[in-house]
């Protein structure tokens, strides 16, 4: 037991130290933000200001309970080191499932019943749908045969 207590102590060290860390970041340049609707997923893009013609992409897919505000810190360094950035939004697992829940044993539940089998292969098919739309229409200045995801 008190080894759980040494590593829970420890967890929340490194957790305040990185809350620390990010929030002195200060960022050079700048970056253009829109806001796209791509078949019915809203998705924010960081698009860096840069004269180069083609730019790599990156697909930064939040985490269950998420938005297009997730890792904001992360998205616009990537975008200002010269990668567009495109966060979609995970309809039936992001915020919105959470919305007006107060009591935490049905927010558990919520939470529970959005981790499911359907909403991770929707999600698979909400990236696909964000590269073959950047295939076909683009945004400018996106290179899209070179991309990460998260």
């Amino acid at each position: 037991m008190r080894s759980l207590s040494i590593v829970m102590l420890l967890c929340c060290f490194v957790s305040i130290y990185s809350l620390d860390y990010y929030r002195d970041v200060v960022y050079d340049g700048s970056c253009e933000i829109r806001y796209i609707n791509i078949d019915g997923i809203y998705s924010k893009v960081y698009i860096p200001d840069s004269d180069k013609k083609k730019l790599p992409f990156i697909i930064f897919s939040h985490g269950l309970g998420g938005n297009v505000e997730a890792a904001v810190y992360a998205n616009r360094f990537w975008a200002l080191n010269g990668y567009v950035v495109v966060v979609p939004t995970h309809l039936g697992s992001d915020s919105s499932i959470l919305k007006g829940i107060k009591n935490p044993v049905i927010k558990g539940l919520t939470f529970k019943n959005a981790a499911s089998h359907e909403n991770a292969v929707k999600r698979i098919k909400d990236i696909k749908k964000i590269i073959q739309y950047l295939k076909e229409n683009g945004l400018e200045g996106i290179k899209p045969d070179i991309f990460g995801m998260s």
